[in-house]
């Protein structure tokens, strides 16, 4: 039994097939070396190629929860690399998706098949925001 809320899991369904391919493209195209990132520029680099990113969230494994960059006290929903991601909170408050609109969601009862519930609550993310991926 999935504890996320059925409006999240519609939306999921949704989007899956399209963000795993662009998932797939994007593992494809990153080159699998040394990486860094620089926020404030909102880019990511590895092996000579420089993306454009945002910052969704963050997962954290000991405590199985999803943390909004919007959230983090660290970023804030005025930095610049998570003021771009706002309308992910503004649709789950539009549509009833609570996932989207908690700032810190409670994963510790996903047990699927993704490395873990984080996973998922990036692909819908970037799902809704076009994204062509995630890091």
């Amino acid at each position: 039994m999935s504890g996320f809320s059925p409006a999240f899991e519609r939306l999921g369904a949704a989007l899956a097939a399209v963000v795993l391919q662009q998932q797939e493209t994007l593992a494809e195209f990153l080159p699998r070396e040394d990486w860094s990132a620089d926020l404030t520029a909102r880019t990511y680099s590895s092996g000579g190629v420089t993306v454009r990113v945002s910052l969704l969230g963050s997962y954290a494994a000991r405590e199985r929860t999803w943390l909004w960059g919007w959230a983090n006290p660290q970023f804030g929903d005025a930095h610049p690399a998570v003021t771009p991601t706002l309308v992910i909170r503004a649709l789950g408050e539009r549509l009833g998706i609570t996932e989207f609109t908690t700032p810190e969601v409670d994963l510790s009862w996903y047990e699927g098949p993704a490395g873990h519930g984080g996973e998922l609550m990036a692909m819908a993310a970037g799902g809704v925001l076009g994204g062509a991926g995630y890091i």
